[in-house]
């Protein structure tokens, strides 16, 4: 009795935490500067610990092919040791015309890439576009250079 009673608890909880996020997701049509700043963090964190696939997520529809080309060249001798978003920004002129479909970030990361053992920081500019709803990394066609 007590165990089911847990069961239904749990179950009732689960249903009370998802329901929010469900109906806010499927009313999500204007993504600001907040959910830009989430996305950017997000993909960075997952490149950061070399989770490709999860990364490859927040990659607009087009740019996955540069996105895996550059993730492939990198895989083994790129190490990430920090990042930190210096700035996340949406397009003036989109912003006044109420419009959110582009989005700038800059993303400051230090790493080493092998076999070399120096230390590098660098800041890396990055676009984003709005795609169903939400923010999406127009990846460049050549990488990044690291």
């Amino acid at each position: 009795m007590l165990r089911r009673a847990l069961l239904l608890s749990f179950l009732a909880l689960s249903v009370t935490f998802a329901a929010p996020g469900c109906s806010t997701l499927s009313h999500w049509t204007d993504p600001g500067p907040e959910e830009l700043g989430r996305s950017v963090e997000a993909f960075t964190k997952f490149m950061r610990w070399k989770q490709f696939a999860k990364a490859k997520l927040f990659v607009a529809p087009g740019r996955e092919r540069a996105f895996l080309k550059f993730t492939q060249s990198i895989e083994t001798t790129l190490d990430i040791s920090d990042f930190s978003v210096e700035d996340v920004s949406i397009d003036e002129s989109d912003a006044k015309a109420g419009l959110r479909t582009e989005g700038r970030a800059q993303v400051r990361i230090s790493y080493t890439r092998l076999p070399s053992n120096v230390y590098s920081t660098r800041l890396i500019e990055q676009t984003w576009v709005v795609k169903d709803g939400q923010w999406m990394l127009d990846f460049p066609d050549g990488g990044w250079d690291l």
